[in-house]
This record gives structure tokens, C-alpha cells and sequence, in this order.
């Protein structure tokens, strides 16, 4: 009987087997388990340095900050080992903390320091009744990538909710932030032109010295354009496969749009100095002159 009920158990509890996982699934694993057998150099000096905190999710470390995946070895080893299947079914959140799975779950209680920065939606926390809060086992939260089970349909409606609310919170403003992003790049870009013309006046002296100035202090910069040409090369071409969005050179430039063909590029110069988009059009109304003259000579 009880190998009967263990499978009954196992067919009606959600595994994460059965669905199509996201792209990002085998990336997020090799990333955790690598974080998982890292050195760390100084563990006591790492709560004073970035004061990591599991059951909110967040620590001051860099790598922190600049993971795809917001973990790092610091939160990852300052919690049980996970197993195979938490990878399947853990569930991506929209607010911190960004991982909920009832297999999370921290070494060690929260200091009493750190209590008050708990709330309930924090790792195994939950209110005792008088504005305080406890550590427990967590319960698995709903994600807007994970499906909701006949038996989780009432918290469902009250996460989305809340998700709506979020949403609402964050149109108000969108109008105010995308015009100052706006504003900004503006600024940005006319700053660079500033930058073009002074380097355009200077030309007519060519001082070496000004020269391996502008050369040296400019080469981040030219790097940049270059890898930005080459992506709009590799997007634009009918023969190249497109790159990867997440790996390979063009991985750091996830959010920069690619410009439509000879947009804004009627004075982009190429290795001999020649503007390309300008000699190319030149070349194709010299190749239209000569095919309608010999065509007239034929008919």
C-alpha cells in the first residue's frame, strides 16, 4: 500500500517534467552549482562586507548585482543543497525575493538584527500575529512561468491581483522615465558629436600629440562602435546566422536596437576612409548610367 500511495503522490504532485522549459533553465543550473562549490575566502568577513540576507534574497556583492540570474555564492552556499528537481519547478518572482521553492531554504534562522528587514513574503517567514515574523518551511509561490494546480486556483487569483496593482504602479510613471531616458541620450549623443567636431578641427593641424591623445582616451569608445557595426552587419546579412542574444560577443549588447540599412550613416567611414553608404550609391547609379546606355545601343 504504501508504494501505491508513493506514486499516487507522485503522478498528482507537480514536477516540472512535463512542460517545455524556459531557454534560460540550463544556463540558470550550471550557474547555480557552479556558485555552489566556489571559494569563499573570508566567510565571516562576508557578512560584514555586503550582508548577505537569504531569506529576502539580496546581497552587496558585484557579482550580485551583475548576475543574469541575481544569485551569487554568498546566498547560494547560505543555503540547503537544492535537488535536481527544484531547477524544474522553482518559481521566478517579480519582487525580491526573486526565487520561491519549498527546497530553499536557509542554514541558518535569521539574526535578530536582520528580523525586522523580514516581511512575508520572504524566504520560510511567516507572521506570528503581532507584526513579527518566524522562520518556516516556505510554501512554493505562484510565478508567472509556472502553471497553477487545481488546488492553488484561490492564491492564484489573489497573485494576479497584486501583479495588476504592480503593473498600474509602474505605468504611472512610465511616461516621466521614458522622456528623461530620452533627454538623456540626447545629451549623450550630443556630447560625442562635440567630441567629432573638436576631433574634425584638429585634424588641420595634425599634432601627434593631440593625435595619441584623442586616439587613447577614444579607443573604448571606437571598440564599442565597431561591435555595434558589426552586430547591425551580422542582423542585416541574408547569409551570416544571427548571434546569440545571451552569449557570445554580442552579449553585451542585449538592449541596443539595431538601425534599419543606412540609417543615419551617410558619413560612416570605412578602413580606407572612404564613406561607404556614399561610394556604395555612387557605384550603383554609375551601374544603372552604364546598363540603360548599352540597352539604348541595343534597342
Amino acid at each position: 500500500m504504501p508504494t501505491y500511495e508513493r506514486l499516487l503522490t507522485q503522478r498528482l504532485t507537480y514536477s516540472g517534467r512535463h512542460r517545455q522549459l524556459p531557454a534560460w533553465c540550463k544556463a540558470f543550473k550550471r550557474e547555480w552549482r557552479r556558485c555552489e562549490v566556489a571559494t569563499i575566502d573570508d566567510p565571516e568577513g562576508v557578512v560584514h562586507a555586503y550582508n548577505p540576507l537569504p531569506y529576502r534574497w539580496v546581497c552587496g556583492c558585484r557579482a550580485f548585482v551583475k548576475s543574469r540570474f541575481l544569485i551569487c555564492k554568498h546566498l547560494v552556499q547560505m543555503v540547503h543543497r537544492v535537488p535536481t528537481k527544484f531547477f524544474r519547478q522553482v518559481s521566478r518572482e517579480r519582487s525580491f525575493p526573486i526565487w520561491r521553492h519549498p527546497d530553499l531554504r536557509p542554514l541558518a534562522p535569521p539574526c535578530p538584527q536582520d528580523l525586522q528587514k523580514l516581511v512575508p513574503s520572504s524566504i520560510g517567514v511567516k507572521a506570528d500575529g503581532q507584526g513579527k515574523y518566524e522562520p518556516i518551511a516556505i510554501e512554493n509561490g505562484d510565478s508567472e512561468d509556472d502553471p497553477v494546480g487545481d488546488n492553488e486556483a484561490a492564491s492564484s487569483h489573489e497573485s494576479d491581483s497584486g501583479i495588476d496593482d504592480e503593473v498600474e504602479d509602474d505605468e504611472e510613471g512610465t511616461d516621466k522615465h521614458i522622456e528623461k531616458r530620452k533627454q538623456e541620450m540626447k545629451t549623450l549623443a550630443t556630447h560625442l558629436r562635440d567630441l567629432a567636431s573638436a576631433i574634425d578641427y584638429n585634424a588641420t593641424y595634425a599634432d601627434p600629440r593631440a593625435l595619441n591623445l584623442f586616439t587613447r582616451k577614444t579607443k573604448p569608445t571606437i571598440d564599442f562602435i565597431k561591435k555595434i557595426r558589426q552586430k547591425e552587419k551580422t542582423i542585416h546579412s541574408t547569409t551570416t546566422p544571427k548571434p546569440s542574444v545571451f552569449t557570445g560577443p554580442n552579449s553585451d549588447l542585449m538592449f541596443v536596437r539595431t538601425r534599419p540599412r543606412n540609417h543615419g550613416r551617410s558619413t560612416e567611414a570605412t578602413e580606407d576612409g572612404v564613406q561607404s553608404p556614399v561610394r556604395d550609391n555612387l557605384e550603383f547609379l554609375q551601374f544603372l548610367s552604364e546598363f540603360s546606355s548599352g540597352y539604348l545601343r541595343i534597342s
